[in-house]
């Protein structure tokens, strides 16, 4: 988050593993742009995010709504 918390993280060695249409639809758009071994920072506005939606307990939110996403991310491997 723009807060610089964590909210999630793949361990050091391990990868996440999942298929594109599941996830949110910024991170959909920048894990696209990148080749196979590429990495990137990549920002997603709230309205490519999780928009208004709280993510978690309302009264002490994982995910606040209207937030930024921000992941590093690496492409490993395509299938």
């Amino acid at each position: 988050l723009e807060n610089d918390s964590i909210v999630e993280a793949t361990p050091a060695g391990q990868f996440f593993t999942d298929r594109l249409g599941t996830l949110n639809e910024g991170l959909q758009l920048g894990v696209q742009l990148l080749g196979k071994g590429g990495s990137a920072q990549v920002f997603i506005p709230p309205s490519l995010g999780f928009g208004l939606a709280t993510i978690g307990d309302p009264l002490n939110p994982v995910i606040p709504p209207n937030s930024i996403l921000i992941y590093n991310v690496e492409l490993a491997d395509l299938k």
